[in-house]
């Protein structure tokens, strides 16, 4: 009798809510043994068990090499991993935008996807895809989004030189628009509201996305053997500009 055969693995750095979490529940729903890996324990082993056997939690801290090296050590192989921690550093108006905080943006969300990355390259299988979850701030023209936008699209601009280096290992991104998630839980509900009414006056979609559909693009560019060093938008339209 041939023994029973594995299901894939994907790893999901930052996967224990939100956005994270969206997409480990799908992996989940779709047969995929799934690890999650971030900072909040409680969190991880709490979405771990929502998604059921199939998956386990490892908390880590991607600013640290030595806990990186050993959570990859211990995993083992790895046929898909998605890169969906963020920082919250970079927003405000250029003029007045501490370039300090701005530096600390970028260590907190640049350094380690690097870092991640470099890392689980011994565990990444040869045709295995890294996907990175960045943000449409890359690619837009918002007033009070630049810091971010340098930040995101540093992220952006290495996928295309770093899928033909790691070649056949796949190297994607995903571009969220502005999404209804946990992110924005520091707003006041009157201060989401009127961010959310506006974004959806100006969205071609004219309306706010969801975490879930995020996770579909991510789990497209994840599995799509043919698809390598492409940044995917899925804003809503936003990098069109502002409909008539």
């Amino acid at each position: 009798m041939a023994p029973e055969k594995k299901p894939p693995r994907v790893v999901v750095v930052g996967g224990s809510e939100g956005l994270g979490g969206a997409i480990a529940l799908l992996f989940a729903r779709l047969d995929f043994e799934v690890v999650l890996a971030g900072k909040d324990d409680k969190r991880l082993h709490a979405t771990a068990r929502k998604l059921g056997r199939a998956a386990s939690a490892y908390p880590v801290d991607v600013g640290s090499r030595e806990e990186l090296k050993r959570f990859f050590d211990r995993v083992g192989d790895i046929e898909h991993l998605v890169l969906a921690f963020s920082g919250n550093q970079g927003a405000g108006a250029f003029v007045t935008l501490s370039l300090e905080r701005l530096r600390e943006g970028f260590e907190s969300k640049v350094w380690p996807h690097l870092q991640v990355a470099q890392l689980a390259l011994q565990a990444l299988q040869p045709r295995a895809s890294l996907t990175f979850v960045t943000s449409a701030t890359a690619s837009s023209s918002l007033p009070g989004t630049t810091g971010m936008a340098a930040i995101n699209g540093a992220l952006e601009a290495l996928v295309k030189p770093l899928a033909v280096e790691v070649a056949p290992v796949r190297v994607n991104a995903v571009s969220p628009g502005v999404v209804d998630s946990p992110q924005f839980a520091r707003m006041s509900a009157e201060a989401k509201d009127a961010f959310f009414a506006q974004m959806t006056r100006m969205l071609p979609a004219r309306r706010i996305g969801r975490v879930d559909e995020i996770a579909e693009a991510v789990y497209f560019v994840a599995t799509n053997g043919f698809m390598t060093g492409e940044v995917v938008r899925v804003d809503g339209g936003g990098h069109l500009g502002r409909p008539r």
